[in-house]
């Protein structure tokens, strides 16, 4: 792992993401790091995980062919996106998320229903009337469909009916696009 034209090293990339596999609920968040990201380096014949400006990638590019790139022209994306990294917190992407869900059964979720899945990927929160099932204890959690599709994530609420706060959902990309217009 290295980090090209970022200022976080490899370290504290690695950290920051374990961390938040284990605020989702892990007990051994470093097993799942390592399985899920060697095998993803294996199967997508990536190199190495580089950062570019705050941007995380599973990269088939080594570190040194980038740098080589970035000095002639400004590299913005390569590879495979895994999330951002904001002061020290890893945010992850789409990709990363599908990556840990075969880990369900080590993890915080919830499988909701078609009407609860709407509302999500809309940004709003789920409540306990659209949970199918679920796995919680504290922290964050992951949200899928019945289908076993990772939706996004949030934070675990217990008071009310509100069970999980939105923190990203997959529409947010459609909303961002959409402000652009």
């Amino acid at each position: 792992m290295n980090a090209a034209e970022g200022n976080q090293d490899a370290n504290s990339i690695e950290g920051a993401m374990v961390a938040f596999i284990q605020k989702i609920g892990a007990e051994n968040p470093e097993k799942i790091f390592h399985t899920r990201i060697e095998r993803a380096l294996s199967r997508e014949s990536c190199s190495e995980l580089v950062v570019l400006g705050e941007e995380v990638f599973l990269s088939k590019s080594s570190s040194e062919e980038l740098e080589k790139k970035i000095e002639l022209q400004k590299v913005v994306y390569c590879g495979v996106k895994r999330g951002t990294i904001k002061d020290g917190i890893f945010i992850p992407g789409p990709n990363f998320l599908n990556d840990i869900v075969p880990f369900l059964d080590e993890l915080n979720y919830v499988i909701v229903n078609e009407r609860a899945e709407w509302l999500f990927l809309c940004g709003r929160d789920v409540f306990k009337e659209g949970i199918v099932r679920k796995s919680l204890s504290r922290g964050n959690a992951l949200v899928l469909n019945e289908r076993m599709e990772c939706l996004g994530y949030g934070k675990i609420e217990t008071n009310g009916s509100q069970v999980i706060k939105n923190i990203f959902d997959l529409g947010d990309f459609l909303r961002r696009e959409r402000k652009r217009k």
